[in-house]
């Protein structure tokens, strides 16, 4: 179990681990809880797990990345070009397993999200943030629903907008959308979304 260092920023980097490997996304001083140790990186995660404190903002500060095969425990969010491949999310109480925030693009291939009643939120407070999701082969499950909440809930109302694209993917356990009506996506702003 490690932490990265502050010298790893600006590196092209992949971190390989033997399943068992934790990397902890702590606070340092750093705003809302964002870690800024790979700062400007480009990085591939290979069977790592993440374990954050489970906090609105936790997450690697302007990193993109590639995760395959990591496991992401408690709330974590994304700052740069994300794409997930085989991964799997664990949250538990009212909270959300990620938050797209500042990545323009997030893509989630056959991963799986256990939660309690929601897992993706795309939201930023960023008016020029315009964010493009892909979710493929992707099985959404709730241990209890939330009211008006789907799976991936959408709130573009203080961005430029979002483009989102689901596709073979599965919602169970879960409420309705208070605006879909449907329990995969909810667009719950009801406005700048385009699909």
């Amino acid at each position: 179990s490690f932490v990265l260092p502050n010298a790893a920023q600006g590196k092209k980097l992949t971190i390989i681990g033997s399943g068992k490997t934790q990397i902890a996304t702590n606070t340092s001083g750093s705003y809302e809880g964002c870690n800024y140790a790979l700062d400007g990186s480009t990085v591939v995660f290979e069977n790592i797990t993440i374990t954050t404190d489970g906090k609105n903002y936790t997450g690697y500060a302007r990193c993109d990345a590639t995760y395959n095969n990591c496991v992401i425990n408690g709330t974590y969010t994304l700052y740069g070009d994300s794409k997930f491949n085989g991964c799997t999310f664990n949250v538990s109480g009212d909270v959300y397993n990620l938050w797209t925030w500042g990545a323009p693009n997030a893509e989630f291939n056959n991963c799986t999200f256990n939660s309690v009643g929601k897992s993706v939120l795309v939201y930023s407070e960023t008016a020029s943030v315009f964010t493009n999701l892909a979710v493929a082969n992707t099985t959404f499950n709730a241990s209890a629903a939330a009211e008006g909440k789907a799976a991936i809930e959408i709130d573009t109302s203080l961005t430029a907008g979002a483009n989102i694209t689901v596709t073979n993917s599965t919602a169970t356990g879960f409420g309705t959308g208070n605006v879909s009506g449907n329990s995969l996506w909810n667009n719950k702003k009801g406005n700048k979304s385009r699909n």
